[in-house]
């Protein structure tokens, strides 16, 4: 991100908010919406929007990503894959590897899953042809990048994705991307210690006093350690429906929903009037309580 290509980058990306040629704060759902009421010309998405594309009606084609003067001919996306894993806290894992190797991994089984949710197939044996846009995927993004399969990953998102949020709203490029490229490293190095910081981030953060709504790492939403591993946070909330999340350590790599539960479903927070609203975490159980005032 703070590098000299990723600070031109920056410095490019406010030049297109700046001219208006590209709308601000917009994620995937408004982009689409744009797309599909004639007012954007393209947008940058993958094979999992096939089929909703598809279904608009409209002519469309799937190209590569543009190079840049100088640099590549196309540009290089990040790739991601999808795979089958067995839980090391599995009773039958015997049973379980039978099942991946005799029925999973034959070609009638990927052709199947590849044609219910064509997004590629690492199966050599599937006939990617029968959904031509997905061979185009392909082709577009013959010049992807890997994503690196490492936890850290988790701390890049919501800092990169802030940056982004930030410049779209005039804030200086190059001080934008050094901030992030701070908090990816703070973050990465929480997780890889012994320190527990619970933050709650959500829908309802802008709300409340962050730069942005889901932000793992905001200040303002970060929790007060106590003793026994409970933590505190009394904040000031419009009225308002929301939902939001506790993450540890301003990161995404380890998250929990409803009933404590890893990954689990958003927390509903329904408030139905401005509230001071204080919120009780509990690591051992990864549970919390709400109450307003």
């Amino acid at each position: 991100l703070a590098t000299p290509g990723g600070q031109a980058a920056a410095e490019w990306m406010a030049g297109m908010y700046s001219a208006g040629l590209t709308p601000t704060n917009v994620g995937d759902d408004e982009a689409f919406a744009l797309f599909e009421d004639g007012e954007a010309a393209m947008f940058i998405t993958g094979p999992w929007y096939i089929e909703r594309i598809k279904e608009t009606g409209i002519n469309f084609s799937i190209d590569a990503l543009p190079g840049a003067e100088d640099g590549l001919e196309n540009g290089a996306p990040f790739l991601g894959g999808q795979g089958f894993f067995i839980s090391a806290f599995s009773e039958n894992q015997l049973l379980a590897e039978i099942f991946l190797t005799e029925y999973v991994a034959t070609t009638e089984f990927m052709q199947s899953v590849f044609e219910r949710d064509p997004r590629g197939a690492a199966w050599l044996g599937v006939d990617t042809s029968v959904v031509p846009e997905a061979s185009a995927f392909n082709a577009a993004g013959a010049s992807a990048v890997p994503m690196p399969t490492i936890p850290e990953m988790a701390a890049v998102w919501s800092a990169a994705g802030n940056s982004v949020t930030l410049i779209s709203q005039g804030e200086d490029p190059i001080a934008t991307v050094e901030n992030a490229k701070a908090q990816i490293d703070e973050a990465i190095g929480l997780m890889n210690s012994d320190a527990r910081i619970v933050g709650l981030p959500g829908s309802y953060q802008a709300a409340a006093g962050c730069a942005t709504d889901w932000d793992p790492g905001c200040d303002e939403t970060l929790m007060v350690a106590g003793d026994d591993g409970i933590f505190t946070l009394t904040i000031d909330v419009p009225a308002g429906e929301y939902e939001f999340k506790i993450a540890i350590n301003k990161a995404w790599d380890e998250n929990y929903g409803v009933d404590g539960v890893a990954g689990g479903d958003n927390i509903p927070l329904v408030l139905d009037a401005d509230s001071t609203v204080t919120f009780t975490y509990d690591d051992n159980t990864n549970t919390i309580e709400i109450t307003t005032e």
